[in-house]
C-alpha cells in the first residue's frame, strides 16, 4: 500500500533528532459547561481521548512533552505551549494558544488553526522547539462534540450520545457507542465508528490510506454512496444497487447536458439519509452492531 505522509507546519518545528533537552508535565482542568451546547477540542501534535460519563461536570487532563535545543528555547516552549479556553455563543473552545499557529473561530462556530505566521521580513522562523500534547477529556454523555488533531496522535471517543465530528491527518479515528456522527475525516489512518442510533441526517466519512468501518443498529435504513480506488465494499445488510446520481449542468438550444457522478450507490432497508464513504487505499464496511 502506498502511503502519503503529510507534515503540517514543517517550517515551524524541529525534528526530534535536534532535541537536546526534554520536559514532560501534566495539567488537570475543571471545565464550566454552563450555557454550553457544544465542546470543541483542537490539538496540533498529539492524541485526544474522550469519555462520556454520568457526571454533570467536564474535566480535561493533558500530558505535555517539550523538546528544545537549549535553555532559552525550552523557556519559550514552556511559555508558548499553553491550553486556552474560550466561550462563545454556546460553544466552548479548548485549544493550544501557540504564537504563529493562530487559532481562529469563524462566524459559523468553527475553530481552526490558521498556520504559521510570517516574521516581519516575510521569512518563517523555526520555533526552536518541538511539542506534543496528549489529552483525555471527560464530558457528560449528552454533550455535542467536535475534536481534531494533526500529527502524532489518534482520536478516540466512547459513550457520547450526542452529535460528534472528528478530523485527523496522520492518525486513526475510533468512535464507539456514539449517538450520531455527522463527519469523520483523516488522511493516513483507519476510521472505525459504532453508532448507537439509526442515522437521521446525512454523514460523511473519508480517508486516503485506510479502511472505513461503520457499525449501525440492525434496522438501518439509508442510502450509501461509496468510492474506493483500490478496495472493496463489504456489508452485512441486504441491499440493492441504485443508478448513479446525475446533475444538469448546462442547457443550450433546447438540449441539456448532464454530469454523471462517479459514486456507487446502494440502498439499505427503505433508504433514507445519505452516508458518504470514501477511501483511496482501503476497504469500506457497513456492518451490524452486535
Amino acid at each position: 500500500m502506498n502511503r502519503i505522509l503529510i507534515t503540517i507546519f514543517l517550517l515551524c518545528s524541529l525534528g526530534s533528532s535536534f532535541a537536546q533537552s526534554r520536559i514532560k508535565d501534566s495539567i488537570q482542568l475543571a471545565l464550566d459547561l454552563n450555557q454550553v451546547s457544544r465542546v470543541h477540542l483542537s490539538n496540533i501534535n498529539g492524541s485526544i481521548t474522550v469519555k462520556g460519563t454520568q457526571r454533570d461536570q467536564a474535566e480535561l487532563r493533558g500530558v505535555r512533552t517539550l523538546s528544545a535545543m537549549g535553555e532559552e528555547s525550552m523557556k519559550d516552549a514552556q511559555a508558548d505551549v499553553q491550553v486556552t479556553t474560550l466561550k462563545k455563543d454556546g460553544h466552548l473552545f479548548i485549544y493550544l494558544n501557540i504564537p504563529r499557529f493562530g487559532f481562529e473561530v469563524d462566524g459559523e462556530g468553527k475553530g481552526s488553526y490558521a498556520g504559521c505566521y510570517d516574521s516581519p521580513k516575510g521569512m518563517r522562523k523555526p520555533l526552536g522547539y518541538s511539542f506534543t500534547y496528549d489529552f483525555v477529556l471527560y464530558i457528560p454523555h449528552n454533550t455535542s462534540l467536535e475534536i481534531s488533531t494533526i500529527n502524532d496522535g489518534d482520536l478516540s471517543v466512547e459513550d457520547v450520545y450526542a452529535a460528534v465530528q472528528a478530523k485527523n491527518i496522520n492518525g486513526s479515528i475510533e468512535l464507539h457507542n456514539i449517538g450520531r456522527v455527522s463527519e469523520a475525516h483523516t488522511i493516513n489512518g483507519d476510521i472505525h465508528i459504532t453508532q448507537r442510533e439509526i442515522p437521521t441526517q446525512d454523514a460523511f466519512f473519508s480517508t486516503i490510506n485506510g479502511d472505513v468501518k461503520l457499525w449501525y443498529p440492525e434496522n438501518l435504513s439509508a442510502e450509501v454512496l461509496l468510492m474506493s480506488r483500490r478496495g472493496e465494499l463489504l456489508t452485512a445488510y441486504d441491499w440493492k444497487a441504485l443508478s448513479p446520481e446525475t446533475e444538469k449542468i448546462t442547457e443550450e438550444k433546447g438540449k441539456s447536458t448532464y454530469k454523471i457522478h462517479s459514486w456507487n450507490r446502494i440502498q439499505i432497508g427503505n433508504g433514507g439519509p445519505k452516508i458518504h464513504m470514501e477511501t483511496l487505499n482501503g476497504d469500506l464496511y457497513v456492518l451490524k452492531d452486535k
